[in-house]
């Protein structure tokens, strides 16, 4: 048998969906009475389910080290004077501008 090249990343939002709903079957309309260590170590496999979808999504075996992360192109903004108005109860020397 031969895994599938994701298999981390649904073992970790397997353990993170588990976690989750120990964590949310302890409210209404379920209201499951969980002793404090096992809410604990539910909080811990939802976050850190959660964390470790976030670092093994971005594997070579998920990506194929082909998937780059675009650039954001930038336009040039064209220097300008900056005017800065002073309150009105403030002295007219307060006024600054620069260029």
């Amino acid at each position: 048998m031969t895994l599938n090249p994701n298999w981390k990343t649904t073992a970790a939002s397997t353990v993170s969906a588990l976690g989750m709903f120990i964590s949310f079957s302890a409210n209404p309309p379920f209201n499951v009475q969980y002793p404090p260590m096992v809410m604990a170590l539910a909080a811990f496999m939802a976050i850190g389910g959660l964390q470790a979808f976030g670092v093994l999504a971005k594997g070579r075996e998920v990506t194929g080290g082909t998937v780059s992360q675009p650039g954001i192109p930038v336009a040039p903004v064209p220097e300008q004077p900056v005017v800065v108005v002073a309150a009105s109860s403030l002295p007219a020397s307060t006024i600054v501008e620069r260029q």
